[in-house]
């Protein structure tokens, strides 16, 4: 997964439009029949346009899910540590404003 890579962008984003296109870009990179497997209280949370909010449902999701599959618990965890990145991030780049 590109995750990793988009993490560490993430990291030196300069605003909040670039914070947002990031994660665009790595939601768009991940294969629609992967995205379908995902349980949908984590659907719901990558619909949401507030990053913030989406990065705390993630990461409710990503604690609270029991009995998924491998592969579908490590694509909730690496969505979940993606967007807390962007999370922080982007209260960095407000707080210098």
């Amino acid at each position: 997964m590109p995750f990793k890579t988009t993490r560490e962008a993430l990291l030196v984003a300069q605003d909040e439009r670039e914070v947002a296109r990031l994660v665009l870009a790595a939601i768009g990179e991940v294969p629609q029949e992967e995205l379908r497997r995902l349980p949908h209280e984590c659907v719901i949370a990558l619909a949401e346009t507030d990053i913030h909010a989406a990065a705390v449902a993630l990461l409710h999701c990503d604690l609270s899910l029991q009995g998924l599959a491998p592969e579908v618990a490590e694509l909730v965890r690496q969505l979940a540590l993606l967007y807390a990145t962007a999370s922080a991030r982007l209260t960095q780049v407000q707080a210098t404003r």
